[in-house]
């Protein structure tokens, strides 16, 4: 080969050589470079999980602030509150999980909400540290272990299979009834049937009288509309009714006012409340309203008022009724004891009454009714509603005639025991309205109530009796010889 041309093939090759050096150089610093970026790559992955995982305090400087909200009422060991206190405490945590994010600081917070026992209880286990005061969750499963009294399942279905409205308004009905649905697990059609059930009476013949909703809800709406109408239809009825009273006052002789006899007063439309409030406020007369003199020595009181000074329905003034009343002398008998008082006879009442204080004050004993009885004024406005009733009491009037009966308890300040129109028709009595006294009663008397009086040992032996005459006597009524004898009568 030529000298002259090898010498640049050799500088070429030479060249390359140094080229190729420097780039298996270049590669590997390159190849070195990505090891370490890869290595890198994985610290910084596995760091930022661990920042998902548990935030540092710095970070949470750039979040959003936590909202500020009220601390829940105070709970004081109430059983049928427990549950809901801890429910409001969990709401507080859940809204600022960074305040309370350890589970010392969440038992910490709901022990400083308590008060009375309950404080007593989370003071005793706090300074005892206790196990369940580490973790939240076992010191709240203790806490409704000591306190929590809440009906659930069965107990919950109990309590909605005997749940009535009473006298409350529907929506509170309705607020208790979905309370204990939520934990009783019923159907939706026992629900609906059982709900339908509880209404009073007016509102669920409303209901059944038209279309059935297929849904709870639906008939709560319902319920929750005709509760609505029927209380304006009471209103409105009883504004007719005053007015068609006041309208046969007005009609009444002027000439009654100025004789000193005070029109009867039917349900409250002779004087208002705010009427009588403003008298005793004045000191004013609480019969004519004038000033100087009360209703004691009013001089425009006649002797025929029908109730003195006062409403004998509503039964708002606490004075005796007059003369004109009907009243007769009872005794009644319970166990161990006994007292003496008058009775008014009542016709326009529905029942038999009993004077709740004077019930108190004599000890007779009560129970509860199962249901409240209404009970409205003659002008339609609602009374009070009856809420008990006495055990069986023995009544004797006119000496001889007795019987067992229960008296409903309500304020009647005007006579302790009321007979009404009930009372009236099941003895039947013939009674002189003028001197107050029974002349007769119903035949079945006879058998059932007159006989209860006759003395056990007879003063006449059988042999000595005579039969009675039944000459003239009915022969349905033979069986009641005895009460035609001669020598019983004697």
């Amino acid at each position: 080969m030529d000298p002259a041309t090898s010498d640049p093939l050799h500088s070429a090759v030479g060249i390359q050589g140094a080229m190729l050096g420097r780039h298996e150089q270049e590669v590997s610093a390159a190849r070195h470079a990505v090891e370490t970026l890869a290595t890198q790559v994985s610290n910084l992955t596995e760091q930022v999980h661990h920042l998902r995982l548990d935030p540092p305090a710095t970070s949470r400087a750039f979040e959003s602030p936590e909202p500020r909200i009220n601390n829940p009422p105070r709970y004081s060991g109430e059983p049928t509150e427990c549950r809901s206190f801890l429910t409001q405490c969990d709401i507080v945590f859940s809204l600022q999980p960074n305040t309370y994010s350890r589970s010392t600081a969440r038992v910490a917070y709901v022990i400083s909400l308590l008060i009375g026992r309950a404080r007593e209880w989370g003071t005793a286990i706090w300074e005892a540290r206790a196990e369940c005061t580490n973790q939240y969750q076992d010191f709240k499963e203790e806490m409704i272990r000591v306190f929590d009294r809440s009906v659930f399942g069965e107990e919950a279905s109990r309590a909605l299979s005997s749940l009535c409205q009473g006298n409350r308004s529907i929506t509170d009905y309705s607020i208790e009834f979905r309370t204990l649905a939520v934990s009783s697990g019923w159907n939706e059609p026992a629900l609906l049937a059982r709900l339908l059930e509880g209404f009073r009476a007016e509102v669920k013949d409303e209901i059944l009288s038209r279309e059935v909703p297929s849904s709870v809800d639906s008939l709560i709406e319902l319920a929750i509309r005709i509760e609505r109408r029927v209380d304006l239809r009471h209103r409105a009825r009883g504004k007719e009714l005053a007015l068609s009273v006041a309208s046969l006052s007005a009609s009444l002789p002027s000439s009654s006012a100025g004789s000193g006899a005070e029109p009867m007063q039917l349900g409250g439309i002779r004087i208002s409340t705010k009427e009588r409030e403003r008298r005793i406020t004045n000191r004013l007369c609480l019969y004519c309203g004038s000033a100087g003199h009360f209703v004691t020595s009013c001089p425009v009181k006649g002797q025929s008022s029908s109730v003195s000074g006062g409403l004998l329905v509503s039964a708002t003034t606490p004075v005796s009724p007059s003369r004109s009343c009907t009243t007769l002398s009872v005794h009644l008998r319970w166990t161990g004891s006994s007292a003496s008082c008058s009775a008014l006879i009542d016709s326009g009442a529905e029942g038999c009454f009993m004077d709740e204080t004077w019930a108190r004050e004599h000890d007779i004993p009560l129970r509860q009714l199962k249901e409240p009885t209404a009970l409205f004024a003659l002008d339609g406005s609602p009374l009070p509603r009856i809420q008990r009733e006495t055990l069986p009491l023995t009544l004797t009037v006119s000496g001889n005639h007795s019987e067992t009966i229960s008296f409903l308890i309500f304020r009647s300040p005007f006579t302790p025991v009321v007979l009404g129109h009930p009372w009236l028709v099941c003895h039947n009595p013939s009674i002189n309205w003028s001197s107050n006294s029974i002349l007769s009663w119903n035949v079945s008397c006879h058998v059932k109530c007159l006989m209860s009086a006759i003395p056990p040992v007879s003063s006449v032996s059988s042999s000595q009796e005579e039969p009675g005459d039944l000459t003239g006597v009915p022969e349905e009524y033979h069986d009641l010889r005895t009460v035609f004898s001669r020598s019983r009568a004697t």
